[in-house]
């Protein structure tokens, strides 16, 4: 353990380090270029997270290399960390590309739940806890899950109408003929 707690601050370190030398040459290389609103938001969102990006490589680095010289239980903790951090560096960005601050903090809380409980061995019994907990209404079974299950696909299918409504009035407002 004592192995992989060096492996994750020395992994921080050159992070850091990594981050301080490329950020700066980077994001003055960003402002002077001319693309795509959107393209450039996702460089900017990759570019404010550099430190983390190279952090999370520096974790798997660091856990190729304990698996090569030692057994792979010796990386199980750095693995856990290693885990964690990738996906809240893969939330961070996708989270922050959708304009809806209220649905984009509620898609990173849901997938972060989800995937800390995935990581951590722990989905299974909670998906089966709030399946438990759970009503008979007649015939019909109405659980913590089905609740939150049918909120997701619903927010999911509003969103995708939205985006649908707007690309449509787009293209009509762009049309000569009308």
């Amino acid at each position: 353990a004592f192995v992989q707690l060096v492996v994750m601050v020395a992994g921080y370190g050159l992070a850091i380090a990594f981050a301080r030398r490329f950020e700066p040459a980077l994001e003055a290389r960003l402002r002077g270029m001319k693309v795509n609103p959107p393209l450039l938001r996702m460089l900017a969102v990759l570019l404010r997270r550099l430190k983390w990006i190279a952090f999370v490589l520096m974790l798997w680095l660091g856990i190729l290399v304990i698996r090569a010289a030692t057994w792979p239980r010796h990386s199980y903790l750095l693995t856990a960390v290693a885990s964690l951090a990738s996906a809240w560096v893969v939330i961070s960005i996708v989270s922050r590309i959708v304009r809806n601050r209220l649905f984009a903090d509620l898609v990173a809380l849901v997938a972060w739940s989800v995937a800390a409980l995935s990581i951590l061995g722990l989905l299974p019994q909670t998906l089966d806890l709030l399946d438990r907990a759970a009503v008979d209404l007649r015939g019909f079974r109405l659980s913590l899950l089905l609740i939150i299950k049918t909120a997701i696909v619903l927010t999911l299918l509003i969103w995708l109408a939205n985006m649908a409504a707007r690309f449509i009035e787009s293209r009509i407002r762009a049309s000569e003929d009308l």
